[in-house]
């Protein structure tokens, strides 16, 4: 390793520190395992082993063995680093570096990636002092979220089935509003989602639960979308020199003032064009359509009811973003993604995106619309 992949490494441990101690306070070793909600190995496979009653015993054997075999393969290059996090985003890298090099979006100089309880659902890039490194650093909880988000949509479509002829479901809002009314389960999981991940910040701290066997093949498909989307939007930041074009913030770390960049709105729509465009031409993204390019729809539908949630507990009325110094109205984020995909999926794909597209943003509004009235409103 070279002295500046050294330095890399040390910043990025300084800024996760300081992530702990801007989170949780000074004493948050004390506290980082139950705050966080980390779940023991023994916990996670039996849970999981649960919720899926058709597995053999040899295929839960071979499932144990595979994650204990993934976990040691994890290089961790911080004391703060959680191996889960580095493994999903070692994965998600490679997939979107295979789909840059058919594109020939390649780098010249891979960023260091790592997470951070920054407490903000998104990631930032800078550029280590002293040294041509970048550095990608991710929200910890970021993909607990995204997780979380691709469950339950999954779990709101009715009539959702797959067999030989293929897949099948219903997307009318009134079938998902009765589907919804008639599944109270959806509506508590929802409102513990909300309570822990959009009003408390801490999306670890939702109860965890796992699908049917045939839900989770869909949950699988949205969660993977919106994962590349997310990591591509990042690795868009530094293909485009964004880096090195946008304006520098600072803050302290340990007693030094370190760097990082604040993009514009333009570059956030650059970005989010970069994004979609890896997503498309991953092997990931044509497994599954129309689902497998919803990510982008499911990230932004997300924080638009986030957005309006917040102003609602702080100001008692909701209001949809009109942007800030950094990024633009998350509707018109949506707004764009929705005119590029028209522009670049195959005619034959684009109604049956539509659709989907109209289903997942009619369950957000049926979820958000019950729990408000129930919790909210109502002051439960």
């Amino acid at each position: 390793m070279t002295e500046n992949q050294e330095k890399a490494i040390q910043y990025l441990e300084a800024f996760q520190e300081q992530s702990l101690v801007e989170r949780f306070g000074k004493d948050y070793l004390s506290k980082y395992n139950d705050v966080l909600g980390l779940t023991k190995k023994t916990d996670f496979l039996n849970a999981y082993f649960n919720s899926q009653l058709n597995m053999t015993d040899e295929e839960k054997a071979d499932f144990t063995k595979s994650y204990d075999s993934s976990l040691k393969s994890c290089i961790i290059k911080t004391k703060y680093e959680l191996p889960e996090s580095i493994l999903i985003l070692s994965s998600l890298f490679d997939k979107i570096d295979v789909a840059a090099t058919r594109l020939t979006y390649q780098l010249n100089k891979k960023p260091f990636i790592g997470t951070a309880f920054s407490k903000e659902f998104n990631a930032f890039a800078a550029r280590v002092p002293g040294t041509e490194e970048s550095l990608l650093v991710f929200e910890s909880e970021l993909f607990t979220l995204c997780n979380l988000l691709a469950k339950i949509i999954a779990s709101c479509l009715p009539d959702f089935k797959i067999d030989e002829s293929g897949v099948s479901f219903n997307c009318k809002k009134i079938r998902i509003k009765n589907h919804i009314d008639t599944n109270p389960l959806i509506k508590e999981r929802f409102k513990d989602f909300v309570i822990n991940a959009v009003i408390n910040g801490l999306p670890n701290g939702t109860r965890q639960y796992f699908l049917s066997e045939t839900v989770s093949k869909l949950q699988y498909e949205l969660l993977s979308s919106i994962e590349l989307f997310i990591v591509g939007h990042e690795y868009g930041h530094i293909y485009a020199g964004h880096i090195d074009k946008a304006l520098v913030k600072t803050r302290m770390i340990n007693n030094e003032q370190l760097e990082f960049i604040s993009p514009d709105w333009q570059m956030e729509f650059e970005a989010d064009f970069y994004g979609l465009s890896l997503l498309v031409n991953t092997d990931s993204a044509h497994s599954f359509l129309p689902f497998s390019l919803l990510g982008p729809e499911l990230l932004f539908t997300f924080l638009d009811i986030f957005e309006r949630a917040n102003t609602l507990v702080a100001l008692g009325t909701e209001i949809h973003s009109n942007g800030g110094n950094t990024h633009p109205p998350t509707i018109e984020r949506r707004k764009k993604i929705r005119e590029l995909l028209g522009e670049s999926i195959p005619e034959r794909l684009l109604d049956s995106y539509q659709v989907v597209s109209e289903f997942l943003e009619n369950v957000m509004e049926v979820l958000w619309a019950d729990f408000n009235h129930a919790h909210i409103r109502n002051g439960n």
